[in-house]
């Protein structure tokens, strides 16, 4: 096999592999656009899609001087900085999976109590008063439990089904690019 016909060869999955990149990202604008966004699908795009989706639900709810701290999708540290009404808030985003195996397509990981306790200690470490917790996923009962006992902090939850629906509602005829 001579080097020209390698090259073509590699040229060739190179253009394939650029229109498959262009079609699958298509699917997921589809998903978005036409309203079929779902938690199932919101728990298999990349942490990053994920949080860039919690970033513009944040805009759409009025949130302002937001900032990205945290990349990494773990459940210590939140993940974006911002404020409401001049009230500085951090929001925590945990992308859950479904479980495998899953008793049925709602069956997803849920917000634990070991990591409400690792929330808790951001909280008290950074002296939080306002804080939201997003995930694609659902909150153990512990979970809530533990967290109505933190005083002097106000957490609000956003459920996945929550979360997409409240998405969806927002989101109209605005073309948003990820």
């Amino acid at each position: 096999m001579s080097y020209l016909t390698i090259f073509f060869y590699l040229f060739l999955l190179f253009i394939a592999n650029k229109i498959l990149d262009k079609f699958l990202s298509m699917l997921n604008k589809e998903q978005l656009y036409t309203k079929l966004l779902s938690r199932k699908s919101l728990s298999t795009v990349p942490y990053g899609v994920f949080l860039n989706w919690c970033y513009i639900h944040l805009i759409n709810e009025n949130y302002t001087n937001l900032n990205i701290i945290d990349r990494t999708g773990g459940s210590t540290n939140p993940s974006i900085y911002g404020s409401v009404e001049g009230k500085p808030y951090y929001v925590w985003v945990i992308q859950k999976k479904l479980n495998n195996p899953a008793t049925n397509e709602d069956d997803f990981d849920k917000v634990s109590l070991s990591e409400m306790q690792e929330i808790y200690g951001h909280i008290i470490l950074k002296n939080i008063t306002n804080s939201l917790i997003i995930t694609t996923g659902d909150f153990s009962e512990e979970a809530l439990e533990f967290s109505s006992s933190i005083p002097n902090c106000s957490i609000s939850f956003l459920d996945g089904c929550t979360f997409t629906h409240k998405f969806m509602l927002s989101q109209g005829d605005v073309s948003v690019e990820l």
